[in-house]
């Protein structure tokens, strides 16, 4: 049979246990919580980074096709312009909407 001392130790050393675990159990929640703002956060992040990689990509498309029409006005120029053109030339701008 325990004796009065060791009924007191166990309700000391359990209100200590008790004490502890609630501790660590607000500590877990708290870092739970950090962990699911960082995750948010990197989602965030990831989704911005894909959104301008795919604004990048529009970008690059877009000078490829820029590239594409200065290139055949470069040629157009060269040819009418060269010294074996003997012919004559009616260029008209073509508008943007056509």
């Amino acid at each position: 049979m325990l004796n009065k001392q060791q009924v007191q130790l166990a309700r000391q050393v359990s209100s200590s246990n008790q004490i502890a675990i609630y501790g660590l159990s607000y500590a877990l929640s708290a870092e739970q919580a950090k962990a699911g703002e960082f995750e948010a956060d990197k989602n965030g992040r990831q989704e911005a980074l894909d959104k301008a990689r795919g604004y990048v990509g529009g970008l690059r498309y877009k000078i490829g096709k820029l590239e594409q029409k200065l290139a055949q006005c470069r040629s157009t120029t060269n040819m009418v312009s060269g010294d074996g053109w003997t012919g004559q030339a009616e260029i008209k701008p073509k508008k943007e909407d056509e």
